[in-house]
């Protein structure tokens, strides 16, 4: 049994102002042809399908067209899941029309899809709220636990009270149980969940940057050792970087996002993962690179002739260029940087040395001039001396309303 883990499509998202939907287009183009030039048995897409709960129909679109594609024309399963992105009623919407097309979805952590029959050489075989069995003509079963994300308002919907330890006693009870009564060694065992999963005695890492934060201090954090000893994968969605996690002696992976979505994953490489199962074995996985999609890169500078000769050469890229300063960026600067290339994206000016604190403003700002006043405001707002051409405007304001008067 192969099996393709991919997951944080986040289809519709954009990097600041620029719109990424080609380069979203040509990454799942990519995975595509991974799933068939690897011939794999089932694709799992491990939540954050979309970016927001109303996608626009470019992306509306472009998931169903791969969807479409990872499908094989209902040969070859596909089963996603909703993530903290995702509105859960939407993802469940489709589910009669897409699941003749092989392509399961599970919005709501309790949802509960029908048996049917063998049709393309697969069906679902068993199921109950959170689980289906894949029956195949040439593999062994394939069991998988689906556990979409489980926001606070489902939490209360499915767990009762809101208490700190609800979240965590809910997944172990309910994978214990579906794990007890339906994942034995005669079948392929795997777990598909969005949620923050970590191992106990770990700090766990930040969010992604721009990622709804699903963590709230500890208690929303899913410890690695309640997973079942039975699964032999858990496939992961919700942290952009692929890694494997410790912790367990299952093979525990978030696959990471297709593209880099912020600043904070400059220079990561991306990839999906290739899991090859066999009953009462361990399993085997192997991460193939994704290599479509503008890198992101993020690099400080102490001038600008320096950042723009960096961002010239760096045309096919998206770009964040800090430049320590000890004053702000004059407009001239700004547009000198901006023509370099078309790939800058952000600047971020950053202070040298000033560090100044509020309580360091002399408390008797009467006796200052309106210009001492303001810079001394400037630098606690902004980290910096106002310049020139900033002071300039503030005096011509101040004159017109001086001749005004």
């Amino acid at each position: 049994m192969r099996i393709l883990h991919t997951a944080d499509w986040h289809l519709g998202k954009k990097l600041y102002h620029i719109d990424r939907i080609t380069e979203q287009a040509a990454v799942l183009e990519e995975i595509c042809t991974i799933a068939e030039t690897k011939e794999v048995d089932v694709v799992l897409i491990a939540g954050d399908l979309y970016d927001v709960i109303n996608p626009g129909s470019e992306a509306n679109e472009l998931f169903y067209k791969t969807l479409r594609r990872l499908s094989a024309n209902g040969t070859r399963p596909v089963v996603a899941i909703s993530g903290n992105h995702d509105s859960a009623d939407r993802i469940a919407a489709p589910d009669p029309l897409a699941k003749v097309s092989g392509i399961l979805l599970f919005g709501h952590p309790e949802t509960h899809m029908t048996p049917n029959a063998m049709e393309n050489d697969w069906h679902i075989s068993q199921s109950a709220p959170g689980f289906i069995e894949l029956s195949f003509a040439q593999h062994p079963p394939l069991r998988i636990i689906t556990t979409p994300y489980v926001s606070e308002l489902r939490v209360g919907k499915y767990m009762g009270e809101n208490e700190e330890e609800m979240l965590r006693e809910y997944v172990e009870n309910r994978w214990s149980q579906l794990a007890t009564e339906f994942c034995d060694d005669a079948g392929c065992n795997v777990l598909m969940t969005h949620l923050f999963m970590w191992p106990q005695d770990q700090k766990p890492p930040e969010e992604p940057e721009g990622e709804k934060p699903i963590k709230i201090g500890n208690a929303s954090i899913i410890y690695t050792h309640l997973v079942p000893e039975q699964m032999q994968y858990v496939a992961l969605g919700h942290l952009h970087r692929s890694q494997k996690l410790s912790g367990s002696p299952v093979d525990i992976r978030y696959s990471g996002s297709p593209l880099a979505y912020s600043f904070s994953e400059a220079g990561q490489d991306k990839y999906v993962h290739i899991v090859d199962l066999h009953p009462g074995q361990s399993a085997v996985v192997e991460k193939v690179k994704l290599n479509t999609g503008m890198p992101l890169l993020r690099k400080s500078f102490d001038n600008i002739a320096d950042a723009q000769n960096w961002i010239e050469n760096h045309t096919n890229s998206h770009l964040e260029v800090s430049i320590s300063t000890s004053t702000a960026l004059s407009a001239a600067e700004v547009r000198a940087l901006q023509s370099a290339g078309t790939g800058l994206v952000q600047i971020i000016p950053r202070a040298i040395s000033q560090k100044q604190e509020a309580e360091e403003i002399q408390e008797n700002q009467a006796e200052k001039s309106l210009q001492d006043v303001f810079r001394d405001y400037f630098r606690t707002r902004q980290g910096v001396e106002p310049s020139e051409e900033i002071m300039n405007l503030l005096n011509e304001i101040l004159s017109h309303n001086h001749n005004d008067a």
